[in-house]
């Protein structure tokens, strides 16, 4: 979706990629060129960030078909919480009048799930790190303060960030109100992603917001980057 996005708003500076990406190739081949090259520009700019901290940032991210990904040991590695479309799922369960949630309840609902994979990664002392993506407001970085994870943060949050006087104590360990979780917990699906045997792997495809959130990227993402009108035909 980012890549498609950032293709298509600045057409001159791919040229170069865009002409490089053959018709005759697969949909899926097309697709991968695309997301490297753009990935690759992406690493050479922080570049210098990696080669000063000696490997410790600087990385750039790609979200790439895991079948193709397979047998690789890419370093570090990350576990990505969508924490805003947990928010928006429950949201939409809510609007379906399976719940009555209140909307300050399902506001810290991706807060709540962040926060107890957290204290589950340091106390298991699992190698991966906490990408926190899918930011729907400052809220959501402030409650998560002073973590040690990575956070990626829209431009438009950021610019809300940088707009508010917002308040700037560690967050991270501040425990949601019982009261927020008890209800939530009223929420199937909530307790199937808080909980840390909610759900079994195999439950996990199936999982509504999984499905809605597939479905979204590869209609927004994979499908798209594959039908730029800006690619040669």
């Amino acid at each position: 979706m980012l890549t498609a996005q950032a293709l298509k708003s600045h057409p001159e500076k791919w040229r170069g990629l865009l002409e490089s990406v053959r018709g005759d190739l697969e949909p899926d081949e097309k697709v991968e060129i695309l997301m490297r090259g753009v990935a690759t520009s992406a690493a050479r700019t922080f570049e210098p960030v990696y080669n000063r901290t000696k490997g410790r940032q600087g990385y750039v991210c790609a979200q790439v078909n895991p079948a193709k990904a397979a047998g690789m040991s890419p370093r570090p590695c990350f576990a990505v919480i969508m924490l805003g479309r947990l928010d928006d799922y429950l949201r939409d369960v809510a609007k379906d009048g399976r719940t009555s949630a209140s909307e300050s309840d399902i506001k810290q609902a991706g807060l709540t799930v962040t926060k107890q994979a957290y204290h589950i990664f340091k106390d298991r002392r699992y190698e991966a790190k906490l990408l926190i993506a899918a930011l729907r407001g400052p809220h959501h970085v402030v409650g998560l303060a002073g973590g040690d994870q990575v956070m990626s943060i829209h431009p438009k949050i950021q610019e809300k960030l940088a707009g508010q006087e917002l308040p700037r104590e560690p967050a991270i360990h501040t425990p949601i109100p019982p009261d927020v979780i008890s209800r939530l917990a009223r929420i199937s699906e909530f307790v199937m992603a808080y909980e840390p045997d909610g759900m079994s792997p195999e439950d996990f495809i199936t999982f509504g917001l999984t499905q809605k959130t597939l479905t979204q990227f590869s209609e927004a993402g994979w499908s798209l980057l594959n039908h730029l009108d800006i690619l040669p035909v």
